[in-house]
């Protein structure tokens, strides 16, 4: 029985290393499993529907039903890690990645997956350890490299990235997404003709992928050539029609353009596929405001400001709205005093405007006060001008005064 065992569990193995996943599948079918109850051959046919990513409560099963057949059996808790990396649950799945590297201490690629449920929850130092150990066993893995770049990328060490993914495609040059992250890379380090060679590059590796064309569109924008952007745009939205993003900044380019309707119109699309998409009614305030209808525009900062309320920039553009629009003075002074509440950076040229523009309001709001009293003083001599004969005179203070009072009363 030993000797039939571990000839299964080679033949399944070899299927999950050949990535022959279905085939695996139905090699290690319920009733085949059923029969033999082995930790191992349950663990491989969790990760075959890992690999598919086909369902996430059969690879959970699978993996647990490995545990339960043997509890210091190192595959079925890397098995386990896997489900709960699938389910976006990283704490667990690095739990239980944990377990199988005390186990079994020598399995790279549970250190492997480690890293990648480390970057994912955001420990980009302990991640490039995992891939540090990787790399000392198997140095010529172009996803570990890829990774790792990744996560340089993230901690903003943008040439380590670049090297990183440089040994990526060294080792495999038809890997389309180390060029394209490479690509951002290049972007975020203002080499935007490098980042536009590599977006090329895993367009003709792999022409299907939107998010390609939405970020060699975002690049050809920074470089204002608007056309090629709006270009790019169009054929990310051919191939995925709910990108919300794209409509969003192929609006932006449309403005840029100086087409505010069209704008407006991709603006509405994104919020028609998003209705709680914050920056969909930020952007189209904008365009509001460009156009002059502040009413619209300070409709849409309404709900922007509504889905988002620390967004300090929507503050700034509802208070300039209302102060272009001449009226509501003492609101917008308000939407200025809350946008230096939000902004930290105290000498941002925005920041500074927005001082002036409150120091300004106030001066109108006290010219207007002015000119109401200016108005009713004038109307008051008119009302208590006296004529007798040649003498021209004013009744007194005190009835003056108490006419004022009597006025302010009445419209109490």
């Amino acid at each position: 029985m030993s000797d039939e065992l571990n000839k299964l569990r080679k033949e399944a193995k070899d299927l999950i290393e050949q990535e022959k996943y279905i085939e695996a599948i139905t090699f290690l079918s319920d009733e085949f499993l059923g029969q033999y109850e082995d930790a191992e051959l349950y663990a491989w046919r969790s990760l075959a529907h890992y690999e598919l990513e086909d369902d996430e409560n059969k690879i959970m099963h699978f993996a647990q039903k490995a545990i339960d057949t043997d509890t210091n059996y190192f595959l079925g808790y890397y098995a386990r890690g896997c489900a709960w990396y699938y389910k976006d649950d990283f704490n667990n799945a690095i739990a239980d990645y944990n377990k199988s590297i005390e186990l079994k201490p020598d399995y790279i690629q549970a250190y492997y997956k480690r890293g990648n449920a480390w970057y994912r929850n955001g420990d980009y130092d302990k991640a490039i350890e995992d891939y540090n150990s990787v790399i000392e066993i198997l140095p010529k893995f172009a996803n570990v490299y890829h990774n790792r770049g990744n996560a340089w990328n993230d901690k903003e060490d943008f040439d380590k990235a670049i090297e990183d993914y440089n040994m990526a495609i060294e080792l495999e040059p038809d890997k389309a997404n180390a060029y394209f992250n490479r690509g951002n890379t290049w972007r975020k380090k203002e080499n935007f003709d490098k980042a536009i060679e590599d977006y090329n590059k895993s367009i003709e590796l792999e022409p299907n992928d939107a998010n390609t064309y939405f970020n060699r569109g975002n690049t050809w924008r920074i470089k204002d050539n608007y056309d090629k952007a709006i270009e790019d745009y169009n054929k990310s939205i051919e191939l995925d029609p709910e990108f919300v993003g794209v409509y969003i900044n192929r609006g932006n380019s449309w403005k840029d353009k100086g087409d505010l309707d069209k704008a407006i119109a991709d603006y509405n699309k994104a919020i028609e596929l998003e209705p709680d998409y914050a920056a969909a009614y930020f952007n189209r305030g904008n365009r509001w405001k460009d156009k002059c209808d502040f009413d619209k525009a300070i409709a849409d900062y309404n709900k922007a400001i509504e889905l988002e309320p620390d967004n300090a920039h929507v503050y700034y553009n509802r208070g300039y709205s209302r102060r272009l629009g001449e009226k509501e003075f003492d609101e917008s002074i308000k939407d200025f005093e809350k946008y230096l509440e939000l902004t930290h950076n105290k000498d941002d040229i925005w920041f500074k405007r927005a001082k002036g523009f409150i120091e300004e309001l106030q001066e109108k709001i006290k010219d207007s006060e002015l000119k109401v009293i200016g108005e009713l003083t004038t109307n008051i001599k008119k009302i208590l001008l006296i004529t007798e004969g040649c003498v021209t005179h004013y009744t007194g203070l005190s009835v003056v005064k108490k006419l004022i009072l009597e006025e302010n009363n009445k419209s109490v």
